[in-house]
């Protein structure tokens, strides 16, 4: 017997991924946070100079948001009305100044840190997208009037 595939299901599992990808950015902006902090003397970006990079810190925060927020076990249709288009912002956000500061960064693939940065600009992509295929499944179930139900959450 097929299972079929209602928006509760699909919505469970984009939030499923988003939820790994969180975390998978969370310690990958942890790891770029601690290197900026201990600044090895062969670093191929700067030059070996302290330095800050202010992204990481709001990737930090919206990946420890999002993740707060794929973990609460009700949601409630009209509620994430408001809570995507925020966490929408704050990825695409990030996801732009993240892709404008090391978008190119295959001149320095062999040093370990190229490669931190280059996969976390890519599960920053990859969490924007997830969240903006939420928002529009949201927006779509708010349209056909399926407001008044909750989703409970307790699988994931």
């Amino acid at each position: 017997m097929a299972q079929t595939m209602t928006s509760v299901t699909i919505r469970k599992e984009i939030r499923g991924f988003l939820w790994m990808f969180s975390i998978v950015t969370l310690g990958l902006s942890c790891a770029r946070l601690h290197y900026t902090l201990y600044n090895p003397p062969t670093d191929p970006l700067n030059s070996s100079k302290s330095y800050h990079d202010p992204i990481v810190v709001e990737l930090i925060v919206t990946s420890a948001l999002t993740y707060a927020w794929t973990t609460r076990l009700r949601r409630y249709y009209d509620a994430e009305k408001y809570d995507l288009p925020i966490l929408f912002a704050l990825w695409l956000v990030g996801a732009v100044f993240a892709t404008l500061q090391w978008g190119n960064l295959t001149w320095c693939y062999s040093d370990q840190s190229c490669r931190v940065l280059t996969a976390l600009v890519a599960f920053v992509w990859m969490s924007c997208i997830l969240i903006f295929a939420l928002l529009i499944i949201s927006w779509f179930l708010v349209l056909v009037g399926e407001t008044d139900d909750f989703d409970d959450d307790s699988s994931i």
